[in-house]
């Protein structure tokens, strides 16, 4: 019975019950955290232009303002260095630690990924030379979408081959939405052989991206040209007289080249180029290269990049093995096949494998440098065409989480077969219209991510949780009310 307790115990009931709100609130502790997640790092030098390394100095280098220093403080503090010691003075750092940084840290030395834990072998040589054992990818500085692209060495543009067919576009007519939305303000990033941006119907909206193989900051090349083909596919501005328009032109591209030839993509390559991705702020990932979601470190960043909202775009399983293995982030990988005018596959694709169907047989492509177009086929430019028309829908529902989006882009398409999904063709062909077209529910809707540190634990509804405080809290109240009156009425006495 509430009468029974003293304020004193009523207190400490209220101080149990805010600590377990702060728990579920703050989630696991910081170290424990730190040790599975992708996160932006720098490895400690020597020196500073000859003087020692500050948290100042490393704030202003990479976040613009010395002042931040706290920032980086509060990030490490209790984080057990590879040498075994911790810090404790934002003016004492020692050659090799391995500093969390904000998200918004940037520069030359920045690393994205799991940190390292082991300690160096020769601290102090230059920036990731220090502690090893982490799966960090560069995040250098570069210029803005809108400078010069880098000039292209070893590079030959094919020829174009003339006349292109625009039965894709035509198929897709995604232009009968571009009064609504043409995707702007979505960031879709093309896993592939980087994008050449020179060519002007990407102008402006090519990111500097990165090279993950080379570990540089050189995305916007390409040797190759099928990551520019599928670029074009996503988000290419409408050119009179030319069958190049992409799905949603005001799209912006992020290139991650994860390769430099047609082969295929290594694994941790594709791991690699999907964090980059992530760390970058895609909210689409289109991934050109053949997959196995099977593969542990392709699983792995899958699942944290749909964990952080983003829509992963794959191609479609050509193995049993492969597509009998569904990844944990469920929802959030569509996988797609591609297909030609009279529904052809572009490959052998396993059955149950695909989700859904898209443009993959002789479509209009953007070739290298100044040639004109040129037809392409493959399931690579099919995921683009998909990736091109999520970012419409993304942009027309913004609140959508992967799952949903998933949900919609799936619902929406155009069915061939009587009974969907269909072990061959999925839901259909994709459908950009409807999918903007769609109303979508406030109640169906989320936001894409929780507020930092957000992170619920169990099944206990927060509105309970907060009941239970306030319940308390105003039980507290009272019982000293009481107290105050029983003492008055005793120095009566």
């Amino acid at each position: 019975m509430i009468t029974t307790l003293t304020s004193r115990r009523l207190a400490a009931v209220l101080a149990v019950c805010l600590s377990v709100v702060a728990a579920l609130v703050a989630g696991p502790p910081a170290s424990a955290a730190l040790e599975d997640e992708n996160l932006k790092y720098y490895l400690v030098r020597e020196s500073d232009g000859g003087r020692p390394e500050t948290l100042a100095a490393i704030a202003g280098r990479y976040l613009s303002d010395p002042g931040r220093s706290d920032d980086i403080l509060a990030l490490n503090t209790g984080r057990i260095q590879p040498d075994g010691d911790v810090l404790r003075d934002p003016d004492q750092l020692h050659a090799g630690w391995v500093l969390v940084l904000p998200w918004d840290a940037y520069g030359d030395g920045v690393s994205y990924g799991r940190p390292p834990t082991k300690a160096p072998d020769r601290p102090g040589v230059g920036p990731g030379s220090g502690a090893t054992g982490g799966t960090g990818v560069p995040v250098n500085s570069s210029p803005s979408p809108g400078a010069p692209a880098p000039t292209r060495t070893g590079c030959s543009a094919r020829p174009a081959t003339g006349s292109v067919d625009d039965w894709a576009r035509r198929r897709l007519a995604a232009d009968q939405v571009w009064t609504r939305t043409q995707g702007a303000g979505v960031v879709v990033a093309v896993l592939d052989s980087g994008i050449d941006g020179g060519r002007p119907e990407l102008a402006g909206r090519v990111l500097p991206g990165a090279d993950v193989r080379a570990g540089s900051d050189r995305g916007r090349q390409d040797c190759w040209g099928s990551g520019t083909a599928m670029a074009g596919i996503v988000g290419a501005k409408p050119v009179v007289n030319r069958p190049t328009a992409g799905v949603a032109p005001q799209a912006t591209l992020l290139p991650v080249r994860v390769v430099h030839s047609g082969g295929p993509a290594a694994p941790a390559d594709v791991e690699a180029g999907i964090v980059f991705a992530v760390s970058e702020g895609a909210n689409v990932i289109a991934v050109g290269p053949s997959v196995d979601l099977a593969e542990p470190t392709i699983a792995r960043a899958v699942e944290a990049a749909v964990d952080h909202g983003v829509l992963v775009v794959v191609p479609a399983a050509k193995s049993v093995a492969a597509t009998a293995a569904t990844p944990t982030a469920g929802k959030g990988v569509l996988r797609v096949a591609g297909v030609g005018r009279d529904g052809q596959r572009a490959e052998d694709y396993a059955a149950g494998g695909v989700d859904v169907v898209a443009p993959g047989i002789e479509v209009a492509g953007l070739d290298l440098g100044d040639a004109g177009p040129y037809a392409v086929s493959g399931t690579a430019y099919a995921v683009a065409a998909v990736a091109g028309t999520a970012a419409l829908a993304r942009a027309a529902h913004p609140r959508l989480d992967p799952a949903q989006l998933f949900d919609l882009l799936t619902s929406t398409a155009d069915a061939s077969a009587a009974t969907v999904p269909d072990s061959a063709s999925g839901w259909g062909m994709i459908d950009p219209r409807a999918a903007v077209a769609a109303q979508v529910s406030d109640q169906h809707q989320q936001d894409r991510a929780p507020a930092a540190g957000l992170r619920w634990h169990g099944a206990v509804p927060a509105a309970v949780l907060i009941a239970i405080v306030l319940m308390a809290a105003t039980a507290l109240a009272w019982a000293r009310r009481r107290d105050r009156e029983h003492t008055r009425s005793g120095d009566r006495r």
